[in-house]
């Protein structure tokens, strides 16, 4: 069942955090690579998909005594986001397959990828994703108003989602994109919005792997552009071992930590090859 969102995650259940299997595949410059490492399949308990005692009550103890008790309906949709991204957001492939070449180098290849933008354009998930983004934050909000910010294109549902269940919480939130690069035309932007500097920036993005690459892009991007950051970012899937340091962005104006909804071993990254019967002759 899915806990608070007390430190770095919102919503993942409890107890899965076994170490993993490694993938075959090779590492990219002879070290290691974020894109390589593969969860062994996670049972059907441990994911959470198995229903428990405590999710067949009509409310979840809180382990954070400021929040409310956990509605059903909240870890209802954490896993049924989470079924949805592992039966139909995850690329695949066996040892050894020429399917899923990498970015940085295509004589290298993936065992698996993440394609979240299905689950993204999904009303109902993306209700799920503000909802249990502003249970956690709608008190940090009222303590210390921020604006949020992500790089496109992917982060744009995850704004969305966030800026219409702000408006169901009373909320005028600010919001505005960032370009993964300068616009060649017009005004030269790279960003499309308005941002306030009178707010710190939250970021928001739909993944994040333990190097963060575009969180990082969007970080400069806000520096140069004098505005101050949140000190918490928010993604959806963290390519990364639950609870692991490398969560931390380690920042000049002090560090940010990423909250997210997922990580590595909430899902099962083994393609999964149904045995070939051969017919008698």
């Amino acid at each position: 069942m899915p806990p608070d969102y007390d430190h770095t995650i919102i919503g993942a259940p409890e107890g899965n955090s076994k170490k993993s299997k490694k993938s075959s595949v090779t590492p990219k410059n002879g070290g290691k690579s974020d894109m390589v490492v593969t969860a062994r399949p996670v049972k059907a308990e441990e994911a959470g998909s198995a229903p428990s005692k405590d999710m067949k009550k009509s409310e979840l103890k809180s382990k954070n005594p400021s929040l409310p008790p956990l509605p059903l309906d909240f870890a209802v949709g954490w896993e049924q986001l989470r079924q949805f991204i592992d039966q139909n957001c995850i690329a695949r492939a066996p040892p050894g397959s020429h399917e899923l070449p990498t970015l940085e180098d295509p004589s290298k290849y993936y065992a698996w990828q993440f394609y979240l933008r299905s689950a993204l354009l999904n009303a109902e998930h993306l209700d799920y994703i503000g909802k249990a983004f502003w249970r956690y934050h709608l008190g940090h909000y009222q303590e210390k108003p921020f604006q949020i910010a992500g790089v496109e294109s992917s982060s744009v549902p995850v704004l969305t989602a966030l800026l219409m269940e702000a408006r169901n919480c009373g909320i005028a939130l600010r919001a505005f994109s960032i370009r993964k690069e300068r616009k060649a035309y017009g005004l030269r932007n790279i960003i499309e919005g308005q941002p306030d500097r009178n707010l710190p920036v939250f970021l928001v993005d739909d993944i994040a792997s333990p190097t963060h690459a575009t969180l990082w892009h969007a970080l400069g991007i806000c520096r140069d552009a004098g505005l101050r950051l949140y000190s918490s970012a928010f993604v959806v899937l963290f390519k990364g071992r639950r609870n692991e340091t490398s969560n931390v962005l380690r920042t000049s104006g002090g560090p940010v930590s990423i909250r997210y909804l997922y990580a590595l071993n909430e899902f099962s990254l083994t393609l999964r090859i149904p045995s070939e019967e051969v017919d008698d002759v």
